[in-house]
């Protein structure tokens, strides 16, 4: 059901997010890179390098509509001002458009900031929610990202300070990009 989207990701040398790669398909609401659209064509996320050795700044974000033959109907980069690198990470379609989850950092040396776009059916972006911090400690780390009803639900961790021991993090945003809620608590999610 996906081949013509992957066949496009490996034409064109997309780089997808290997964490969120197992929600594609999902009847779950999980932001995935490669999402089915009700037109029954795709949209694709992912991350473009130009080849060669890794350099800093070069990264863009990218989402492709394709057609259901996988035929490109629009391709556009959504990088930021304050950041140097990026991983697009996943979307998930709304009934006007699509939320897009970008990984954008302020220096490669450090943690992503979380950003959330939401695009029209088009492509036009409608707003980019961050949430707080610059990728080091008190900067959360949403591991899962999903649709709720009329919000997106965000779990993950976050550092409460320079000591690399991670907490539990929750939160939720609204489709018109408020963050609803910001919980730090709970035991290391990863123990």
């Amino acid at each position: 059901m996906f081949e013509p989207a992957r066949r496009y990701v490996k034409d064109t040398d997309l780089a997808l997010y290997s964490y969120h790669t197992k929600r594609i398909g999902n009847a779950e609401g999980y932001l995935a890179p490669i999402v089915r659209t009700r037109d029954g064509g795709f949209v694709v996320v992912g991350t473009r390098r130009p080849p060669g050795k890794y350099r800093v700044g070069v990264s863009r974000p990218v989402v492709a509509k394709l057609d259901a033959s996988g035929k490109k109907q629009w391709e556009k980069d959504y990088k930021a001002p304050g950041f140097l690198d990026y991983q697009a990470a996943s979307a998930v379609e709304l009934p006007d458009g699509y939320i897009v989850y970008i990984l954008s950092y302020v220096h490669p040396a450090r943690g992503s900031v979380t950003r959330l776009v939401r695009l029209d059916s088009g492509g036009g972006k409608l707003w980019d929610t961050r949430l707080r911090g610059e990728g080091r400690d008190h900067t959360p780390f949403p591991q899962d990202v999903r649709l709720v009803g009329n919000a997106l639900t965000l779990e993950g961790h976050i550092y409460k300070d320079a000591s690399d021991t991670a907490y539990g993090w929750r939160g939720t945003v609204s489709l018109d990009g408020k963050v609803l809620t910001d919980e730090v608590g709970g035991p290391n999610p990863y123990k």
